[in-house]
């Protein structure tokens, strides 16, 4: 389930607060693919650090939001 826009963008301010060394670049909010419902969900692109990896973890499960990671991405969106 997609996030509405206040709730990507709250997301990502506190991330990129947490994770000094993330670059800007390698985190956007995108509407999803394969979605009829309106909303967002959070990309972070490239091989990330493990200490970041579980910062976004961490801020994910402050804001009730899920995780899906893989080896190139971890997306972030909002479970059902």
């Amino acid at each position: 389930m997609p996030m509405q826009r206040n709730e990507a963008v709250t997301y990502l301010k506190e991330l990129l607060a947490v994770c000094h060394e993330m670059s800007p670049q390698a985190v956007s909010f995108e509407k999803p693919k394969n979605s009829a419902t309106v909303g967002y969900i959070v990309h972070i692109k490239g091989e990330i650090y493990d200490s970041d990896k579980q910062a976004v973890r961490d801020v994910a499960r402050r804001q009730r939001l899920a995780v899906k990671e893989d080896r190139s991405e971890v997306v972030v969106y909002k479970p059902e």
